[in-house]
This record gives structure tokens, sequence and C-alpha cells, in this order.
């Protein structure tokens, strides 16, 4: 934890074992970019100036995956804003203890009209989707990633979730 206005402030260090990232009060404009500045704004208070400390975040080892959660971003009524949904990377990358470790995107949930689907990303790069209502247990060919454009968007469905996986 920091002060904004860098008064000391007692460390506390809480180690977790999973990845699963929420976007925060303070929107990124991409996934990488809210990875290279890691933080959040606690609801802790700094005993000298009384704002609010920022909690900056770094990994100690190689999560497994990282998940993203954007139901931050979903409306009273249900509507989610996709303007407040980061810019979903095809690849990011993280530093654990100075090393730089890939991760490519694997997954996607999207969400809306109360349903939900799915983007599945091979390793190769090709693309799936996947909607239970319409298609069954048999997801569908939909291309290749890069060939697709935002991804925060899916048959006029708006992402929730992303998932990322070492490369």
């Amino acid at each position: 934890m920091i002060c904004p206005s860098s008064h000391p402030v007692a460390k506390r260090w809480r180690e977790g074992d999973n990845c699963h990232i929420a976007p925060g009060i303070q929107p990124a404009p991409s996934i990488q970019e809210r990875l290279n500045h890691f933080e959040t704004i606690s609801l802790i208070k700094c005993i000298i100036c009384n704002e609010y400390l920022i909690r900056r975040y770094s990994f100690a080892q190689k999560p497994a995956l990282l998940s993203f959660d954007f139901s931050d971003a979903v409306n009273l009524d249900g509507s989610i804003n996709v303007d407040n949904i980061p810019c979903l990377n095809p690849q990011v990358e993280i530093k654990v203890q100075g090393k730089t470790i890939n991760f490519r995107i694997c997954g996607i949930i999207y969400y809306g009209e109360s349903h939900f689907i799915s983007r599945v990303v091979a390793s190769g790069g090709i693309v799936w989707v996947h909607d239970g209502m319409t298609m069954g247990s048999r997801p569908e060919y939909e291309g290749e990633l890069l060939s697709l454009g935002d991804l925060r968007k899916c048959q006029s469905k708006t992402a929730t979730a992303a998932i990322y996986v070492p490369i």
C-alpha cells in the first residue's frame, strides 16, 4: 500500500494463490495496460492526509492462468457498457521476479439479452463460438483470432470475462 501523497505507510503484504483480476474503479484502455499499472484504490485511508491508499499488486510466482472479470461494467438494468471494458489483447505479458511471462487469450464469456455465450481460442489462434441455446453442444468455427477485430462484442453480446493461459 502506498499513500498518493507519499506519506509513510506500514507495509502489509498479502499473498494469494489465485489470479482473478477485476478491472477496478480506474478503467484501463486494455488488459495489458491494466497489468502494466496493476493497482487499485483501497478503502483504507492515510492517517496523515486522509486520502485513500493505493494497493499495488505484483506476481510472486507464475500463475497457471489469468482471469479477468468485467462484471463491474453491468448496469442496474442489466445492460453492459462496453466502454468500461478494456480492449482484450490477444497476448499479454507479466513480470515475475524480473522475468517476462507471456500469456495468450484462450476464452471469453459474453452476456446479453439474459443469455451467455462463449468464444474458445485454440493455441493456433483458431476461434470457436459456442451458444448452447442455438447450437446445442457443438461449437461453431468462427475464424482466425486476428481477423475478428474488437473481441469485447460477439453476436450482440458483451464480454464479461476473459481467460489467458501461459504460452
